[in-house]
């Protein structure tokens, strides 16, 4: 190619109005044209899931991976995420280029906007599942109730103290997953500003432990705070929505001890611990609202670890996808999806460790 066709090239690449990425075989990203700058965190030296999708892990069915492996186009509708932390509503197309001997050494990546209609289409799609999936919720939630009071009438009527004692628990276990999921909503629906002040992690940590004693004592597993925590962990942080992520990462822990049938003490333990030399991750990935404020240095890691059924790679991937539900109980699957939200809302994120049989850990960092 001449200097004159490279110029052009060049030109063309870098003003068409559309987003343009040049991926590696690794999925790294070589190259991106003016609308990928403008519109999505720092790109270069990154990979293409972490820029566009604010992810930590490859995508599912990333259309990239499939044009590597077979090379060949392949065309999907994303929602990809600004660095504002807006979805951006694309159709993607991915182009095998430098082609040896039949494989593909890149990708070129082109995403260009829905329209309005296709958009509309979408958030219709998009609403239907999300009133089906909390719809199911609810009635797993109440149907759970109705016998929970079927056992506490019976108990009642026969003088039974244990079915008594059953349905009381099933009663009160399942309203506070009702008042869970509640929650959940609200923090899904509204796209709530951070409410930031000071306040002590360990603190914090302690309330989460003390709220679920009774989720814990139903589901026959013991949660505690692990000792040797930090006399006090000083963080700026929104208290409803801190705490709101732990209990999700807590009541998801106690979910993976419940599922266990396996013949164990099932235990979940809450730790604290600081990481001084840590930063945040960029201010513009996925989460509510950015807030204001820079990245700050150092950073609280709040860990929930559990000895229940643990994942396999496949849930892993899938774990913070909304209405991901995988343990077959009473949830919408709206639980880590939120911390996730809310963790990357405060500059945070989430980090989640498992194995098959040998309980997860789950990691949430937040800036100090």
């Amino acid at each position: 190619m001449d200097q004159n066709s490279l110029d052009l090239f060049n030109t063309l690449f870098e003003d068409v109005p559309c987003y343009c990425s040049v991926l590696g075989p690794d999925l790294n990203i070589v190259a991106v044209n003016r609308a990928c700058r403008e519109t999505f965190t720092t790109p270069f030296s990154r990979r293409c899931f972490q820029v566009f999708k604010g992810r930590k892990e490859i995508c599912p069915a990333c259309p990239a991976l499939l044009t590597l492996k077979e090379a060949r186009m392949h065309e999907s509708r994303e929602v990809l995420t600004d660095r504002s932390g807006r979805d951006v509503n694309v159709v993607c197309r991915t182009v095998p280029f430098d082609l040896r001997d039949g494989v593909a050494q890149g990708v070129l990546h082109m995403s260009v906007q829905g329209g309005e209609a296709e958009k509309l289409q979408q958030d219709m799609t998009s609403f239907d599942s999300q009133v089906g999936a909390v719809s199911h919720g609810i009635k797993g939630l109440l149907t759970a109730m109705a016998g929970g009071f079927y056992l506490w009438d019976s108990g009642m009527n026969d003088l039974r103290g244990d079915r008594l004692k059953m349905g009381v628990e099933i009663v009160r276990r399942n309203f506070l997953r009702l008042q869970h999921l509640a929650r959940d909503v609200f923090y899904y629906v509204r796209n709530r500003r951070l409410h930031t002040e000071r306040l002590d992690g360990v603190e914090i940590l302690e309330k989460v432990v003390a709220d679920l004693h009774d989720d814990a004592r139903s589901a026959g597993a013991r949660i505690r705070v692990a000792a040797g925590l930090p006399a006090e962990a000083p963080l700026n942080a929104d208290r409803r929505a801190l705490t709101s992520a732990l209990v999700n990462l807590a009541v998801s822990a106690l979910d993976d001890c419940r599922t266990d049938k396996r013949a164990v003490d099932h235990e979940v333990v809450l730790t604290l611990s600081v990481d001084p030399g840590s930063q945040g991750v960029d201010p513009g990935s996925q989460g509510v609202d950015p807030g204001s404020g820079s990245e700050t240095n150092g950073s609280l890691l709040f860990e929930v670890s559990d000895n229940g059924v643990g994942m396999d790679r496949e849930t892993l991937d899938k774990v913070f996808s909304l209405f991901f539900n995988p343990k077959g109980i009473e949830a919408a699957g709206l639980g880590l999806y939120i911390t996730n939200k809310l963790a990357r809302a405060h500059k945070g994120e989430v980090a989640i460790e498992s194995e098959p049989g040998k309980g997860t850990r789950y990691t949430l960092r937040i800036p100090a």
